[in-house]
């Protein structure tokens, strides 16, 4: 990319003579492009930092997507960025909002006075977030583990009336949001649900998987819902992940929901992927089979060379797990017993 790296000497040359916008636009388009130039990046946060983060709103926001879109976790810049953002959170528009709270959570950086000050601009101007707004705010406060239930209610009693405008994304967002703080908004689940329903048809594997595990951690048998995921899995169009496959299986097994069609349908991927899965989904896939009581021998067989292959990551709970799977299932397989013991 000769042009992209004619901007980046040249940036890298000036950079002491770029103001504030000039800095936040220029991470910005990099990540837009997905360009990681990690001299001019670094060069870039020692500006900000230097110029002590005098930014207008959106640039600040700007500056935390572009380093969230580009996975560089700038450890000085980020809190100055969080220092600089609260005294003037109240101007911040809601896209601005969104964008932050989303770069915070994708980096795994939780400052809390900082998501404090969200929440409550956040809800001080509910009515002009905009779908995408509110489903990211919702999945940041969940991913960073912070559980606003002021926060995600009022996003809820907002949200509802709308579900019709969100994304498909940002509907599964919302549901696993909820299952991962715990909130069992009743209401706002039978919306999302619905709107999922009628949706389904241009879910990718991601969003059933995410949905399916949502429903599940919160203990919720929608059938209409569980169905819908049969019937996408059966048609076997969509690319499931290993880690898709073992929440849909684990879902469906938490639940206690038999579906013959399902098992039937997930047998061959299941099998294909038992080489990517790590140790934790392995053991969560031979607990979902033999919980369900799905016999596949090849699966476990497969497994089984999987689970010595990765023996030195498994706990002693995920062994302990993995010999009562098969124990339970009624299936013998000395070499993988041998490695456990």
């Amino acid at each position: 990319m000769p042009l992209i790296d004619a901007i980046s000497a040249a940036a890298l040359a000036k950079i002491d003579d770029y103001n504030q916008q000039n800095i936040a636009n220029t991470a910005w388009a990099f990540a837009k492009l997905v360009v990681t130039h990690e001299p001019l990046l670094a060069s870039i946060s020692a500006a900000a930092i230097t110029r002590n983060l005098e930014f207008i709103p959106q640039g600040l926001a700007n500056l935390a997507w572009a380093l969230a879109k580009l996975v560089v976790l700038d450890a000085p810049l980020m809190p100055a960025l969080s220092s600089a953002a609260m005294p003037n959170i109240d101007e911040y528009v809601p896209q601005n909002l969104s964008n932050t709270s989303w770069a915070f959570a994708t980096l795994g950086v939780l400052h809390q006075p900082l998501m404090t000050a969200i929440s409550a601009a956040s809800r001080a101007k509910l009515a002009l977030l905009a779908p995408r707004d509110m489903s990211n705010i919702a999945w940041a406060f969940a991913k960073l583990q912070v559980p606003d239930r002021p926060l995600l209610d009022s996003i809820a009693v907002e949200a509802i009336p709308k579900m019709t405008d969100f994304d498909p994304q940002g509907l599964t967002n919302m549901a696993w949001s909820c299952a991962t703080l715990g909130i069992r908004n009743e209401q706002w689940l039978d919306a999302i649900s619905s709107a999922v329903l009628a949706r389904i048809a241009v879910l990718c594997a991601q969003d059933l998987s995410n949905t399916a595990w949502a429903f599940a951690t919160l203990g919720i048998h929608n059938a209409q819902v569980f169905g819908s995921v049969v019937a996408e899995v059966a048609k076997e169009e969509l690319d499931f992940t290993s880690q898709n496959l073992s929440n849909i299986l684990w879902a469906f097994s938490t639940l206690g929901i038999m579906n013959d069609e399902l098992l039937f349908s997930m047998a061959d991927p299941l099998s294909n992927t038992l080489g990517s899965f790590d140790a934790w989904h392995l053991t969560n896939i031979v607990w979902s089979c033999a919980n369900l009581r799905f016999r596949n021998t090849k699966i476990f067989d497969e497994a089984a060379e999987q689970g010595i292959a990765e023996i030195d990551k498994l706990s002693h709970i995920d062994c302990s797990i993995t010999a009562w799977a098969f124990a339970t299932i009624g299936l013998l397989n000395r070499p993988l017993l041998d490695a456990i013991s």
